[in-house]
């Protein structure tokens, strides 16, 4: 009997949680509507944005090359920033941006999303390419967090469903309240949402930072001014892990501009390039012992008697793990015993966790040491690795003296600094002499297409091919981390091309 009646009383003790548990799931859904609808009327209610029928801004400022800049240590090097953005109501974006990086290199375009599909246009290549479409709930995702009204809108009208009221909490000495929605790519997004005037003052969600690991990414919109009767952002700051990385002015907001369906179109006269597919996981001999393991981010492998040397511990393509395996299976009982950083970046040095947790020695120099122990040290929850599972403090071989020198009397690698660069201040290369042959990341970048385009050689590769005319090295391949292998012939063409200005 006693046993029935403590059965019963669990029983309704469980049930009573779980009613609970939905009354809270239920009030923390309504108060998180709310919110969000309260925000909508900030901004101009309803009925004024759906007489939007589209909005373009104009703004333009700074970004800061956060672990990406000539010097391994802060402060970053500060870029111009230019962007426009379009949006309306049918779900369509052109957004078109030019973002430079140290060493002449600019990335950005014009982006078009329309009907579900997409394409990328590069004006100074002359090229046009189609958007993958798994990849546009992100692209979309980057457009829509530049402007309050489209992000309170998304979380509205199509994530719903995932909206909770998260609680109060203080911002800028100011009481705010907080929502949390689900992006379809599953981004957690925290909202804040003044307290008093209920205008969106930031949006928040945790990333992982190769360097620093779990951190806070957030952006704060730091105004608003009345535009046709709707409240718009006077600018919007982004700081990643605290860092200021990025700072814009709205210079312009319209609405209703209209433009015509050729704004939509791709250019005529453009060479219109394939969708990008991830690139073949392959090894590439180069020589005798000699590899390049392929991803789309090249590693370059080389077998000596007793070890192997890896040459770059990339953070995407086929991953570090994978090609420390790959070395394993490939040259038995020569375990990796150095890894060689060819600069600091954190795209470049992003996989160096796993070889530290393998207790292989990073080739690197000697301004990068504090850099990578930081690295070493940091805490990776939410993709955790080897070093996160069981961590270990790395071990260093710096370059001193411009060159190191690995060799086992049949094969030799000569790694050089060559810094400073226009790209790194410190910068290495690996030499094979026998191959005649030099492994590089970001000096020259090819295409996947093997082509040189207008926008290939930059102050970085002209930097690099002085280099290499005056160096009194035997040159005739150039392979790379980004693209495929050239020649020095066919770089010394494309140089001349670009310095007779054509």
């Amino acid at each position: 009997m006693l046993r029935r009646l403590s059965l019963a009383l669990a029983v309704c003790l469980a049930l009573s949680n779980a009613a609970l548990a939905r009354q809270t799931t239920a009030e923390s859904y309504r108060k998180a509507y709310q919110t969000l609808e309260a925000g909508l009327n900030a901004l101009g209610g309803a009925g004024a944005l759906r007489a939007a029928e589209d909005v373009w801004v104009k703004a333009n400022g700074s970004t800061w090359a956060r672990n990406q800049s000539l010097k391994v240590e802060a402060p970053w090097d500060q870029m111009p920033r230019d962007e426009t953005l379009y949006a309306d109501r049918r779900g369509r974006f052109i957004f078109e941006n030019r973002d430079p990086l140290p060493g002449g290199f600019v990335f950005g375009g014009r982006n078009v999303v329309s009907g579900g599909q997409g394409f990328f246009v590069n004006e100074r290549d002359r090229t046009t390419q189609p958007l993958v479409a798994a990849n546009l709930p992100a692209v979309t995702l980057n457009y829509v967090r530049r402007l309050p009204h489209l992000l309170v809108a998304l979380a509205l009208e199509q994530r719903a469903p995932t909206l909770r009221y998260a609680g109060r909490e203080n911002f800028d000495g100011r009481p705010h309240d907080v929502v949390i929605f689900a992006a379809a790519n599953g981004v957690l997004m925290n909202l804040f949402f003044d307290a008093k005037t209920h205008l969106l003052s930031k949006y928040e969600n945790m990333v992982t930072d190769p360097v620093d690991g779990d951190v806070v990414q957030e952006t704060v919109f730091n105004g608003y001014r009345a535009a046709d009767g709707i409240m718009v952002p006077t600018g919007r700051q982004t700081r990643r892990g605290g860092d200021l990385i990025e700072d814009v002015k709205y210079t312009e907001v319209r609405f209703n501009t209209r433009p015509a369906d050729t704004a939509f179109a791709r250019p005529d006269g453009f060479e219109e390039l394939p969708a990008f597919t991830p690139p073949p996981i392959k090894e590439t001999k180069l020589g005798e012992g000699v590899y390049l393991f392929e991803s789309g981010a090249n590693s370059l492998v080389v077998e000596f008697d007793t070890y192997v040397v890896v040459v770059e511990p990339y953070g995407g393509g086929r991953g570090p793990k994978p090609t420390i395996n790959k070395a394993r299976e490939m040259f038995p009982g020569k375990p990796v015993k150095y890894v060689v950083v060819t600069h600091h970046h954190d795209d470049h040095s992003g996989g160096l966790r796993s070889y530290v947790a393998e207790g292989v020695a990073v080739v690197t120099t000697p301004a990068n040491q504090k850099y990578f122990e930081r690295m070493a040290a940091s805490t990776f929850t939410m993709f955790p690795d080897d070093q996160t599972r069981a961590p270990r403090k790395p071990v260093f071989e710096l370059v001193r003296g411009r060159k190191r020198v690995f060799t086992d009397g049949k094969q030799t690698l000569e790694v050089i600094d060559i810094g400073p660069s226009p790209h790194a201040a410190e910068m290495l290369v690996a030499y094979l002499p026998k191959e005649r042959l030099v492994f590089q990341g970001d000096l020259v970048n090819l295409p996947f297409s093997g082509k040189y385009m207008p926008t290939t050689v930059n102050d970085t590769t002209l930097h690099f091919y002085d280099w290499v005319t005056k160096s009194g090295l035997d040159v005739q391949r150039i392979a790379a981390v980004h693209g495929p292998a050239t020649t020095l012939e066919d770089l010394r063409a494309a140089v001349e091309k670009k310095r007779a200005g054509r």
